[in-house]
């Protein structure tokens, strides 16, 4: 009989171990999220990578995930790239680390990459796509998939037909082929639904270029030019309609400025042949200016 006793006092003991047990561990629990949250935002680098020992022995995602979000923003790109490798099942629900990354890659000029991430990311997906498949869209064009451009952005203008990205992304396709009636239909359409998208106008300003609206050249390139100075700059095919207006203005001035910009900051520029014609038209314009006076 004692032994019957001394046997329920024994699992009595073992589960009241095991209930302190849980207890302990709740606590400890809840006091390292608070901390690792207030952490992540003070020291976010050095608390993703504690995470990236202990996890998933913790199983703490919530914290790690926030301190990822904290973290790329001071963390270097390679880093955070190699940190994603071990983290795509933890951070994949939701689909915005897959936009963040595959972002990170199309900067980098990695196409293969992002259409392996973004691929996958928009594939059978419950969440919002449509930045997903714009990045993937130019990843198409930077491999050189031009079929599998158009059909993308064919498919997001069918999936979101009052978002701006899908008629950009087709206009993109059109300008590509040198269809310029069709790339400018879709590019106005897309400005009718988004006219805050530097991007937009910086292609609508290379297609006016192309049919001769030469008024809108510079309504297109000065409003892209006003939302991020930058990047228009930088892109080719708006600054070449630009200075091709200069050009005809015979403000060689501001046409040869843009062209000595454009070869500082890319000087492979000088193989593209567009930028070749241009500097011949330049140099032609420039002389038969200089005989007239």
């Amino acid at each position: 009989m004692m032994t019957h006793y001394y046997l329920y006092f024994l699992i009595l003991i073992k589960n009241i171990l095991k209930i302190v047990e849980n207890l302990i561990f709740i606590i400890i629990f809840f006091f390292l999220t608070s901390a690792s949250v207030a952490m992540a935002k003070e020291k976010p680098v050095i608390m993703f990578n504690i995470f990236d020992v202990f996890y998933p022995h913790l199983g703490d995602s919530f914290c790690r995930k926030k301190a990822f979000e904290l973290a790329i923003k001071e963390m270097p790109i390679e880093q955070i790239i190699d940190a994603w490798k071990g983290y795509e099942k933890i951070c994949s629900s939701d689909g915005s680390y897959q936009l963040i990354i595959g972002g990170m890659y199309l900067n980098k000029g990695d196409y293969n990459e992002v259409i392996n991430i973004l691929e996958k990311a928009t594939q059978y997906a419950k969440y919002d796509t449509r930045y997903h498949k714009l990045f993937l869209h130019s990843a198409y064009i930077g491999c050189g998939k031009e079929s599998k451009a158009i059909d993308l952005a064919k498919e997001m203008i069918e999936d979101f037909p009052n978002w701006y990205g899908g008629y950009l992304a087709l206009g993109i396709n059109f300008y590509n082929a040198k269809d310029w009636n069709n790339a400018y239909k879709y590019l106005q359409k897309a400005l009718t639904l988004n006219d805050q998208k530097a991007q937009t106008y910086q292609f609508l300003a290379a297609v006016a270029y192309e049919l001769r609206k030469d008024d809108k050249v510079h309504l297109y390139y000065n409003k892209a030019f006003s939302i991020d100075p930058f990047n228009t700059l930088l892109n080719r095919c708006s600054s070449f309609a630009m200075v091709g207006i200069y050009i005809y203005e015979k403000n060689f001035k501001e046409a040869k400025n843009i062209m000595d910009y454009q070869l500082e900051d890319d000087p492979t520029i000088k193989n593209d042949h567009r930028f070749i014609k241009l500097q011949k038209y330049y140099e032609n314009e420039l002389k038969a200016s200089e005989h007239s006076n």
